[in-house]
């Protein structure tokens, strides 16, 4: 059972997969907090779902693996970014970086 209206991290992710899921099975997608079962086929898609994610995730960090490395550096040094040109930035040079 997933209840899709959680706070939790992993439960939202979770709904989020069943509702990929159900898309891809051409079942109904519930709305808002709803209490689910799932049969064998929901479980393989939803596996199947889970780890296109997981690949598609891990081509993404390897992608941009230099600016996810820039900008943790710069959080540890001042704990957090308050402003989108900051962040741009650090992006920015790092895809520059990456390029040469």
């Amino acid at each position: 059972m997933i209840n899709v209206d959680d706070d939790d991290d992993m439960l939202n992710a979770r709904a989020a997969i069943y509702r990929i899921a159900c898309l891809k099975l051409g079942k109904p997608v519930p709305k808002g907090a709803a209490k689910v079962t799932m049969d064998k086929a929901m479980q393989n898609q939803m596996r199947e779902v889970f780890a296109e994610l997981k690949q598609k995730i891990a081509a993404l960090i390897e992608r941009h693996w230099l600016t996810i490395k820039r900008v943790a550096r710069a959080l540890e040094t001042h704990d957090r970014i308050d402003d989108q040109a900051t962040l741009d930035d650090l992006i920015a040079r790092a895809e520059r970086h990456a390029a040469r």
